[in-house]
């Protein structure tokens, strides 16, 4: 999604909460996504989630 097919609305509730760095947060739309995944490791249990994410210790 382009920053130009977002809603009106959508604009002016984000220009309300974020003021000026409104302008850096729409541009973000014209770029690449990044993708993440973010593991809770207080409530994964055992070493069937950790096995396969080497970032978090086992």
């Amino acid at each position: 999604m382009s920053k130009e097919t977002l809603p009106q609305d959508f604009i002016d509730q984000m220009k309300s909460m974020l003021g000026q760095e409104t302008t850096a947060f729409l541009d973000s739309y014209n770029k690449p996504r990044t993708q993440a995944l973010r593991l809770n490791t207080l409530e994964a249990q055992g070493r069937r989630y950790t096995a396969h994410c080497p970032a978090v210790p086992a």
